[in-house]
């Protein structure tokens, strides 16, 4: 049967191991949140180059829709 000692140094490692893990879940998820708000940000800028009137807030109608 092994030691206290030992247990507890058992516990102290898997308890780090799995710790250590968390933390990189945490990480790789802020990365990945990040991500998608960059893309977000590159989209809206796009829009705005595409369309600027739209961008600027006033939706004029087109010349082809019937008013």
């Amino acid at each position: 049967m092994p030691a206290l000692a030992d247990i507890i140094q058992r516990t102290a490692v898997i308890s780090s191991m799995g710790l250590c893990a968390y933390g990189g879940l945490l990480i790789a998820q802020g990365f990945s949140v990040r991500q998608a708000r960059v893309r977000v940000e590159q989209e809206k800028m796009l829009e705005a180059q595409l369309h600027p009137e739209m961008a600027a807030g006033s939706l004029a109608k087109p010349e082809s829709m019937p008013s």
